[in-house]
């Protein structure tokens, strides 16, 4: 018998199959025509986080272990909750459900408490529309929580459901790929079934992040970066020298005693991409760095060796090079540039050529009288500008 008899053969059999057991209909949905008509389109659902995060979708926040996710979790909580804003980005005023498996319930109350309070938000709403369930010590998989909350909670009650984190809720191995497949069908349950999106917080795998793509930098199965609607992933920067002390000077974190340095990155798939969003942590809420400051900062590669540590100074090196080159060329014979014409050069911003300038042994900030264009000029032997008169601006006090 022929390959092509066999195959017709085990087709008859399978239809004979399906006829003896009486099955007229699949399972699975039918098929659909293509709508091109705008005006034929079905609803969309509604947005929860403008620009990142519809209704009934879902979103995974991911960055390495002790990265403050679960404030910046607690911040998104109340932005919905409130129909506020989260990181710059309208929430939907609706109601929210916090699943926490890795904080004390008492712990957790006193961290929202210290997020609504830093925030300003409205107390009265905060209490009616945040509810939490507090987990921690309580073993239980995800089957078991989708089925209680399906129980508890009626169609559309809530909003957002926040599940945080995941790895306390897998019913399998983070690695295995068709494990991780599951998991995030019982997600896309809730979300349909609940009539809700869901977030849920990843730690990122051990060893060097900052080369990676944002959503391969979670542990275990790429199922983790690709079933997801949305990935929002947290890297730490490595800070400039002396970017600390400048954002201190411009009040962008003002007297907060320990900040960190972090690079938001978005893949979505129901919105246009958007550019990473470089963020400052000041206990308890990030804050978006609108100085771009960290906007030439490196990604935490993963424990500096040095081998990164002489890559970083090379770099270094390069843009004071660049920027010394573009000086000499501009000034050529006269005594000075104005600045704006070297960040158009350059194509920099006032910050980044403002840290460069300051590295750089041949040229120097000039300030002008009456708050006027600053000037570049070149250092003279012991430092400071050849022109008459004239003293370094070390600090972006006049950018």
């Amino acid at each position: 018998m022929g390959v092509k008899e066999e195959y017709l053969r085990e087709v008859e059999a399978l239809e004979a199959a399906t006829d003896a057991a009486g099955v007229d209909e699949s399972a699975l949905p039918p098929f659909e025509g293509a709508i091109v008509v705008e005006d034929e389109l079905p609803e969309m659902p509604a947005p929860i986080i403008g620009g990142i995060l519809l209704e009934t979708h879902k979103m995974l926040l991911t960055g390495p272990s002790k990265s403050h996710k679960t404030w910046g979790l607690i911040n998104l909580a109340i932005s919905v909750a409130t129909g506020g804003y989260w990181l710059g980005f309208p929430c939907t005023k609706r109601k929210v459900l916090y699943v926490d498996f890795e904080t004390d319930k008492r712990t957790l109350q006193k961290r929202i408490a210290t997020v609504a309070n830093a925030k300003g938000a409205d107390v009265d709403q905060t209490r009616a529309n945040l509810v939490v369930w507090p987990l921690r010590g309580t073993p239980c998989g995800l089957e078991e929580i989708v089925g209680e909350l399906f129980r508890r909670c009626a169609k559309g009650e809530y909003g957002l459901v926040i599940i945080d984190p995941a790895y306390m809720v897998q019913d399998g191995d983070e690695n295995n790929a068709r494990d991780i497949r599951e998991f995030f069908a019982k997600l896309d349950r809730l979300c349909v079934g609940l009539e809700c999106a869901v977030v849920i917080s990843h730690h990122h795998s051990k060893g060097a992040q900052g080369l990676k793509s944002a959503i391969d930098r979670g542990s275990g199965s790429g199922v983790f970066g690709r079933a997801p609607d949305a990935v929002l992933d947290m890297t730490e920067l490595v800070l400039e020298a002396g970017t600390m002390e400048m954002a201190r000077k411009v009040n962008s974190i003002g007297e907060c005693r320990h900040p960190s340095a972090w690079r938001m990155s978005f893949t979505l798939r129901e919105f246009e991409p958007r550019d990473a969003l470089d963020l400052w942590f000041c206990f308890p809420l990030h804050q978006i760095d609108d100085t771009g400051l960290l906007a030439d900062c490196k990604p935490n590669y993963g424990g500096q060796s040095e081998a990164r540590k002489k890559q970083l100074k090379a770099e270094n090196q390069g843009k004071v090079s660049q920027l010394d080159s573009a000086c000499e060329r501009l000034i050529g014979d006269g005594g000075f540039v104005y600045r704006d014409a070297v960040e158009r050069e350059l194509e920099w911003s006032i910050t980044t050529v403002n840290r460069w300038l300051d590295r750089s042994k041949r040229f120097m900030r000039q300030p002008t009288s009456g708050g006027g264009k600053t000037k570049i000029v070149r250092r003279s032997a012991d430092g400071g500008a050849q022109a008459k008169g004239a003293c370094q601006d070390a600090l972006p006090l006049n950018p």
